[in-house]
């Protein structure tokens, strides 16, 4: 896959297949429309491509700081297409002149003008332009009018719901990772680095890498998850082919000590002797083992998190 982020590169002289979309978290209705823009380019001999934004829209526009935070930041949407089939991916910055960009400059400067596009891949209820002013059939005559030929593709849904990402964030603000999970096609995960805390797991018995991430990440509800942790120091440490690592993470306060900061802390369970500090690791959610509870004793806290480990090697003790 190539990466271009700069609309004014010069591209090859080619011409495209074209997806446009924020792709926040890429979940597997993303990856059907992006897998239909593929065997389209492919049966006309084009270059299929991926165009995304960054920020996304919605992050850059809204006064609603919520509607800021994503499924999937930095480079890792780039990441997970690079798993999927596309010959180009194209990350635009989004700023105030691209906001304003009507439905027809989009097409006519953005699509045909610079991209070459022949073909066009939608979804059903996609919409572009400023303020989203174009919805598929206004989208439609615009195509007729450029000779793009416009495919439209039907919403996903899995058992009944509509995939989205606005779906995957209500599943994991509710703590449901793995019907999230589902939705995504992976595990939803976290990166970050690991910082400094104050000590309370190595004490207790059950030391903690405590997780820094991003400012605008969507960390899961408060409680204990069973996961997979996985970062260069564990697989340098621990052996390269058993990993990812289960780990058993807290998410939120610490009631029973007094503590009202939320803190996202992992207990690497094969690697409670090694220092963390200062390393990038990675935290794949795979089920909500319980809720965030205060105990009336120290001993009564350690005796549930031996329970949360157990649980968690029980879930995931063979890294798949």
């Amino acid at each position: 896959m190539r990466l271009t982020r700069n609309l004014d590169d010069r591209l090859p002289e080619c011409q495209r297949a074209v997806v446009v979309g924020a792709f926040d978290g890429v979940h597997i209705g993303h990856q059907f429309l992006i897998r239909q823009t593929c065997a389209e380019a492919a049966d006309a001999g084009l270059e299929s491509t991926v165009f995304t934004f960054e920020p996304i829209p919605q992050e850059f526009l809204s006064p609603d700081t919520s509607l800021r935070i994503r499924l999937t930041v930095g480079d890792e949407r780039v990441e997970i297409m690079r798993q999927l089939c596309v010959d180009r991916l194209i990350v635009a910055p989004f700023d105030a002149p691209f906001s304003r960009l009507t439905a027809e400059q989009f097409v006519s400067e953005i699509l045909v003008g610079r991209l070459n596009a022949r073909i066009l891949v939608a979804a059903e209820n996609h919409a572009f332009g400023h303020g989203a002013g174009a919805d598929i059939e206004a989208i439609a005559g615009l195509a007729q009018q450029y000779d793009l030929r416009l495919v439209v593709v039907p919403l996903l849904r899995l058992d009944g719901t509509r995939v989205s990402s606005t779906e995957v964030r209500r599943l994991l603000r509710e703590g449901h990772v793995e019907k999230a999970g589902g939705l995504l096609g992976r595990h939803y995960s976290m990166c970050g680095e690991v910082v400094a805390g104050k000590g309370i797991g190595r004490d207790l018995g059950f030391a903690t890498a405590n997780l820094e991430v991003a400012r605008n990440k969507l960390i899961p509800a408060a409680g204990v998850y069973a996961a997979l942790a996985d970062s260069d120091v564990l697989r340098e440490q621990l052996s390269p082919m058993s990993g990812p690592y289960p780990a058993a993470v807290s998410i939120g306060p610490q009631p029973t000590f007094g503590v009202t900061v939320p803190r996202i802390e992992a207990h690497v369970i094969a690697a409670a002797e090694l220092e963390l500090r200062g390393s990038s690791m990675e935290l794949r959610f795979v089920r909500r083992l319980r809720p965030v509870q205060k105990f009336d004793t120290v001993d009564a806290l350690k005796a549930q998190m031996a329970r949360d480990v157990e649980a968690t090697v029980n879930l995931v003790g063979d890294g798949c």
